[in-house]
């Protein structure tokens, strides 16, 4: 009688044709921060204050924003709770505010 599962220690590990789950689906977090470069954003840090700027770059463990005064805030990026576009402001240069 043959075996007729799949993983069997009879079965040889390559004949096994289980499909391989992909990593990850949707953007991840550098395509996210790349759609808000040079964007207005809005940032609430894990003690809960809310900060707004314009993202003017990243790296592994920072996250860079200029506000309207000019300030330039280095955020770490372990005591952000939120990151997300500021939805006062088009973020697409082809919308139209009126």
């Amino acid at each position: 009688m043959p075996n007729q599962f799949k993983g069997s220690p009879t079965e040889p590990r390559s004949a096994q044709s289980e499909p391989k789950p992909t990593p990850y689906w949707g953007l991840g977090a550098n395509d996210f921060y790349r759609t808000l470069a040079n964007k207005p954003i809005k940032i609430t840090a894990m003690d809960g204050k809310l900060y707004s700027g314009t993202l003017i770059g990243i790296d592994q463990y920072d996250l860079f924003i200029r506000q309207a005064n000019g300030l330039t805030i280095l955020f770490t990026k372990h005591a952000l709770k939120f990151v997300h576009a500021d939805a006062s402001e088009p973020i697409n240069s082809t919308e139209k505010t009126e």
